[in-house]
Formats: C-alpha cells, sequence, structure tokens
C-alpha cells in the first residue's frame, strides 16, 4: 500500500503497475492537481475522492495506512507513506495565526 505523494507517470493505474495493490495518494494524475492540505484532492484506487471539504491529506493518508495495516495484520505486508508536506509552499494549519502567508 502507498499513502502520500506520488507525482509519477502513470496515470491512474501507475501505483498498481508499480507494485501496490491498495494506494491512496495526491497528484496521481496532471487533473488532480490541487491542494495537498486542508480540503486535498486525492485518489483512492485510481478514483478521485469525494467529500474531502473538511478534511486534510495528512489525516486521510494516516487513516488509510491504518485500515490497510487492520485489514492485513496477520500477513506480511509493505507501507509506503511519502509525505506530502516535505517543503514549500508550506499551508497554514488549523493553528495558524490569521493571515499567515504561504512561504
Amino acid at each position: 500500500s502507498i499513502a502520500g505523494k506520488w507525482q509519477l507517470e502513470g496515470g491512474a493505474d501507475g501505483p498498481n503497475r508499480a507494485g501496490f495493490d491498495e494506494f491512496c495518494v495526491w497528484q496521481l494524475t496532471a487533473a488532480g492537481k490541487g491542494s495537498r492540505y486542508a480540503d486535498p484532492k486525492l485518489h483512492l484506487n485510481g478514483k478521485a475522492m469525494d467529500g474531502l471539504d473538511k478534511g486534510y491529506g495528512p489525516d486521510i493518508f494516516l487513516d488509510q495506512i491504518q485500515r490497510f495495516i487492520s485489514k492485513n495484520k496477520r500477513e506480511p505486508f509493505c507501507v509506503y507513506w511519502p509525505e506530502v508536506l516535505t517543503h514549500n509552499p508550506f499551508e497554514p494549519t488549523p493553528d495558524s495565526p490569521p493571515g499567515r502567508p504561504k512561504e
């Protein structure tokens, strides 16, 4: 399973062709570009996820990872979690002071 940043070629089935059975990723396709934090634009197993307007990317990735581990805990598995918030642009969090600019 992979959850997090994709940003590689391959389109909607790119993670499957790279060996991942399940995936929840940001920037799967050019049409999937958008926020990676608040109101993220994410894909789950090749399909755009709906109803994320009140969610945060890292929370959604963690939920998917926990679900995958719970489902597969009796078998060997691999989880790859390439973080989406490793560099700028840095986005304000709910705890950021009002008016904090993106860096």
